[in-house]
């Protein structure tokens, strides 16, 4: 099932609904993952609500340890924060919210021009010398047929885990970011 409401705190209201249960951070799985896990387990039932970017993921439903296999119902809570009137298909994509909250409070995730080229180069195959690492994104508004840019935000580098990052750069004439280790085109 798919639910899309326009902030964070109505995702965990529906997240709520949907897992009324009491449940607490597994710290040990939020690790390892990197990205908040919370859990109610019984011997029944697996309940879990997977914190990630832009959404929140929640499993109800009964996980077999010895095979390893879940059934159940997934729920996909898709955060749209996008602001009145800013096109969700060109500049950034990803919010500054979770920009800021992949960055943390000390900026300890953040990775030199130079290491963003080599992680780009390894994952993606650019060539090394082609990639330009731009701080710069924007957010963009119609403003009655016209578009024009809403905001800007400075960005660096950020990596914590494989599939919890963000870069964008530039090879050629081809705009590009990685969000939590998938490329997306950066259209502006």
């Amino acid at each position: 099932m798919n639910i899309t409401v326009a902030t964070r705190e109505q995702a965990w209201q529906e997240a709520k609904k949907l897992f009324p249960m009491e449940y607490e951070k597994d710290y040990a799985s939020s690790v390892r993952s990197g990205h908040p896990i919370y859990t109610h387990m019984s011997s029944t039932h697996h309940c879990r609500i997977d914190e990630l970017d832009g959404r929140l993921i929640v499993y109800i439903g009964q996980y077999d340890n010895i095979s390893n296999d879940y059934s159940g119902l997934v729920t996909n809570i898709r955060i749209k924060e996008n602001e009145p009137g800013v096109i969700s298909d060109i500049g950034t994509n990803m919010s500054q919210s979770a920009y800021d909250e992949l960055c943390g409070n000390v900026k300890q995730w953040e990775i030199t021009d130079e290491e963003a080229i080599l992680y780009i180069n390894n994952e993606f195959g650019f060539e090394a010398s082609r990639i330009v690492i731009v701080s710069e994104v924007e957010t963009f508004i119609n403003d009655n047929g016209d578009i024009k840019i809403n905001r800007q935000y400075i960005r660096s580098p950020q990596y914590r885990v494989s599939d919890y990052n963000y870069v964008r750069f530039d090879v050629n004439s081809w705009h590009y970011e990685i969000i939590n280790g998938r490329l997306y085109q950066y259209r502006d």
